[in-house]
């Protein structure tokens, strides 16, 4: 019978000279919480205001799961050399294409401005084109996020337009700007 998945079985490892991307390992609970504490975080993310330890292994439950159910693969950025947990990045499969999937991405304060978020974003879209289906990955940052759009901006990424009242945040409608790359960009 033929496999069915979009996604490896396997979750991959992926590394340049400043990023390596794993799975999620025990421990990387504590990085969550602390990175949570960061004002960036709780603005631009749906992760609770009060974030425990307990939600960080249930986020790194869930993440696993959806690996298992070929519905997204979730990876650890981290710094290459280092062992830290210092943001995530998560590629999801979409229900109305097997072509088409959605990214999105976090990173600790102090990780910020080294060009890691960019080289892991990069990273996961080379990745998806060459061992996926993947012919067009989308991200939804607010227009308000400038440094979340400018990450998109560096890894090719192109604004498409704005998707007014799109999602519920915190009780409140929220307008998301879509960045796409395609394949052959």
């Amino acid at each position: 019978m033929p496999d069915s998945r979009t996604l490896p079985r396997t979750q991959p490892v992926l590394h340049d000279s400043r990023t390596t991307l794993t799975e999620f390992r025990p421990g990387d609970e504590n990085a969550m919480v602390e990175a949570s504490q960061d004002e960036s975080i709780r603005r631009w993310t749906a992760w609770p205001r009060s974030y425990t330890l307990t939600d960080a292994q249930q986020g790194i439950a869930q993440r696993k799961e959806r690996f298992r159910s070929d519905s997204a693969v979730a990876f650890a950025i981290r710094r290459t050399g280092s062992d830290l947990l210092v943001g995530g990045c998560d590629l999801r499969t979409t229900q109305d294409s097997p072509h088409r999937f959605e990214l999105a991405y976090w990173l600790a304060g102090h990780a910020r401005g080294a060009g890691v978020a960019s080289s892991a974003v990069r990273l996961v879209c080379q990745w998806a084109f060459r061992e996926l289906p993947a012919l067009r990955i989308e991200a939804l940052v607010q227009p308000e996020n400038t440094s979340s759009r400018a990450v998109l901006l560096r890894a090719s990424f192109t604004h498409e337009g704005t998707l007014r009242a799109f999602r519920i945040r915190r009780g409140l409608p929220i307008d998301l700007d879509c960045y796409a790359l395609l394949k052959n960009e």
